[in-house]
């Protein structure tokens, strides 16, 4: 009786890559192209903005009232560049998606063989957002279990996926009053590692909660959320066998559960 479950569990990367194929490729499509046009007029802003301000600042000496963009000259010589900044360090972020994807959907199957500590993966991914977790909230509890039994599958494809997460809670803060939670367990019963990233943010109700894996879904469009930090989770996670889940209630903060098969035995001969 359990060798069906074996083989399917075999046979679910092939199958999944299949589906992170036909999103890498429809993000790619879709959003490579613009996001360089926009990566090349902010580059080319940039420029413009650094041979403006010399004349600006001479002409901030003469007209102490100089507005710029209907902000003070003394505020916009500090607010623009950094918007520019933004845009840029967005256009990267996008870039890094798409890349992600295409790479993930052309690896070969018995790449994802590879034992992994999913806590290692954890750290990592904290190390690269440990300024934006800081930035969002004054609260954070780290709790990773020791010891857990290892993972297989590609360590940079998860850690994209851990950082997508870690992404999508701090943007769901509301301030840096509520809380952010990490923590990695072992579900013997299910022979699963199981990571938890909970938020104290804003929530969602469950129209929002049924749609958040559809690609270009987001709660943040007003703000330039893309919606695509979610579903890349999800594919990456399924690529691995594993499973992505959410709870959450509207005002209460989210939870999203990964779950990975464990590897509690030697790799077989292939």
């Amino acid at each position: 009786m359990k060798k069906p479950a074996k083989d399917a569990r075999r046979a679910a990367p092939a199958v999944t890559q299949a589906a992170i194929g036909v999103l890498g490729g429809r993000v790619a499509h879709e959003i490579s192209n613009p996001n360089q046009v926009i990566q090349l007029g902010a580059d080319f802003f940039s420029r413009a903005w650094s041979a403006a301000e010399n004349a600006l600042d001479r002409t901030a000496k003469e007209d102490a009232d100089l507005r710029v963009a209907g902000i003070p000259w003394s505020q916009a010589r500090v607010e623009v560049p950094a918007a520019l900044a933004n845009i840029r360090a967005a256009c990267t972020r996008i870039d890094a998606i798409v890349r992600g994807l295409v790479s993930l959907a052309r690896r070969d199957c018995d790449g994802m063989r590879a034992s992994l500590d999913l806590d290692l993966v954890v750290r990592a991914a904290l190390s690269r957002t440990a300024g934006l977790v800081e930035a969002s909230t004054r609260h954070v509890t780290i709790d990773l279990a020791s010891n857990l039994p290892c993972v297989r599958g590609l360590s940079g494809a998860l850690e994209e996926a851990v950082v997508n997460l870690l992404a999508n809670a701090c943007q769901a803060l509301r301030s840096r009053e509520d809380a952010l939670s990490v923590t990695t367990s072992f579900d013997a019963g299910t022979r699963e590692v199981v990571l938890r990233v909970m938020d104290g943010g804003r929530g969602m109700n469950p129209a929002e909660l049924r749609q958040i894996k559809d690609p270009f879904f987001t709660t943040r469009r007003e703000c330039g959320g893309l919606g695509l930090g979610v579903p890349v989770a999800d594919a990456i996670i399924a690529a691995h066998g594993g499973s992505l889940a959410f709870t959450s209630r509207a005002g209460h903060g989210t939870t999203a559960i990964v779950r990975l098969p464990a590897d509690t035995s030697p790799v077989e001969d292939v």
